[in-house]
C-alpha cells in the first residue's frame, strides 16, 4: 500500500512540474499551446505538442514563450528598425539600449563512414542590439561567422565605460547581455 502511495505522490509531482516548465505557444486565435519550442527560425515557429511538431507563421502567432534552462524568453514579431517586421525575436534586455535574440541555423555536412554525407543543423544565436537615438539596430553574429566586435563598442560609444571595456577586450562577445545591462544602468542620460 505505502508503494502505490508513494508512486502515486511521485508521478502527481513529476506531472506538475513537467506542466509548469512546458514553453508556451500564444495563437492569434485564441489558442494556448503548452509543449517544446524545436526552433524558431526566422519567421517561422516549429513547436512539439505530444509527438507532432508544426510549423507555424507570423499568421498564426501572437507570442512564444521560451523557458529554457536559465531564464524565460518572450518572443514576440517585432517592429525594430532595420530589421524585417515578420521576425520571431526574444527580448533579453530592455531600456535605452534593447537587446533581442533570433536563433539561425546553420547546415553542417559531415562525411559518414558508408561513404554519403550527413546533413545537419545547429542552433546559432543572432542578436540584434537597439539603442535609442540609433537610425537602426546593429546585427551581432556569433564570433566565428563575421563581425568585429570592436562594433558593438563603437555603437554604444557615447557610454565611455562600455567603449573602453570591450575596446580593451574585458566585455566580449560571450557578455553581449551584460554589456547591455551595464550601458543601461551606468548611462541612461
Amino acid at each position: 500500500m505505502n508503494k502505490k502511495v508513494t508512486t502515486v505522490i511521485i508521478l502527481f509531482f513529476l506531472t506538475i512540474t513537467a506542466s509548469y516548465c512546458q514553453d508556451k505557444a500564444y495563437l492569434k486565435n485564441g489558442e494556448t499551446l503548452s509543449g517544446q519550442v524545436v526552433s524558431i527560425e526566422q519567421g517561422k515557429l516549429y513547436f512539439k505538442t505530444g509527438r507532432k511538431t508544426k510549423k507555424y507563421g507570423y499568421e498564426d502567432v501572437d507570442k512564444v514563450i521560451d523557458n529554457g534552462d536559465d531564464n524565460s524568453v518572450e518572443y514576440k514579431y517585432r517592429d525594430i528598425p532595420g530589421v524585417s517586421k515578420k521576425v520571431l525575436l526574444g527580448e533579453l534586455v530592455s531600456g535605452k539600449a534593447s537587446l533581442y535574440v533570433m536563433f539561425m541555423h546553420v547546415q553542417t555536412s559531415t562525411s559518414n563512414s558508408i561513404g554519403g554525407k550527413t546533413i545537419s543543423s545547429y542552433g546559432q544565436p543572432l542578436y540584434f542590439l537597439f539603442a535609442k537615438g540609433k537610425e537602426k539596430a546593429m546585427k551581432i553574429m556569433p564570433p566565428s561567422l563575421v563581425t568585429p566586435f570592436k562594433r558593438v563598442g563603437k555603437y554604444l560609444s557615447d557610454c565611455k565605460s562600455v567603449y573602453a571595456a570591450v575596446k580593451r577586450r574585458e566585455l566580449r562577445y560571450r557578455d553581449i547581455e551584460e554589456i547591455v545591462k551595464k550601458y543601461n544602468s551606468e548611462c541612461t542620460n
